[in-house]
């Protein structure tokens, strides 16, 4: 079974498009292992907060963009256990003093968009918990949480009170 967000209508139609005109049985099926676990959960939530996912023309391309060398690594590591797949840090990408991994592969895109990763742009769309994230239990919400918060959140003590 796969899982989908909570959608517009007009979003829904065209992922259901776009699985209606798309071969799951080229799936991966050593990925069926790591279907809703704690650490698909986790990074979910970090290639929803600094990461993007583009399909399109046939094509499909996850990437990753930080300042941090520590967290391109531990993204780089993460993603060679889940899906054994090896890329190269591109560091200080386009004199930004950001580092750049990315990986390609429409059905690695596929998988990772049908699973809650959030597709273009994220600042222009609103988006949702995956639903296997919300109905699923509390270390998937925490892992998915903790993702998110370390790619995009900030949590500060001032003035004698937690901020987030």
């Amino acid at each position: 079974q796969y899982y989908y967000m909570n959608l517009t209508s007009e979003r829904a139609r065209e992922i259901r498009k776009l699985r209606k005109n798309y071969n799951w049985a080229i799936m991966p099926k050593h990925w069926d292992h790591i279907r809703n676990t704690n650490e698909l959960s986790l990074l979910v939530g970090i290639i929803n907060g600094d990461g993007h996912l583009q399909i399109g023309n046939g094509k499909g391309l996850v990437s990753f963009y930080s300042k941090n060398v520590y967290e391109i690594e531990y993204f780089r590591k993460m993603f060679y256990r889940l899906f054994n797949k090896k890329s190269i840090v591109y560091k200080n990408y386009k004199n930004s003093g950001r580092h750049r991994i990315y990986y390609s592969g429409k059905p690695l895109a596929m998988f990772l968009e049908n699973v809650g990763v959030i597709k273009g742009n994220k600042t222009n769309i609103g988006y949702l918990i995956p639903n296997w994230i919300m109905e699923g239990d509390t270390t998937f919400k925490s892992n998915y949480l903790k993702g998110l918060y370390s790619t995009e959140g900030t949590i500060c003590y001032s003035r004698s009170r937690w901020q987030i």
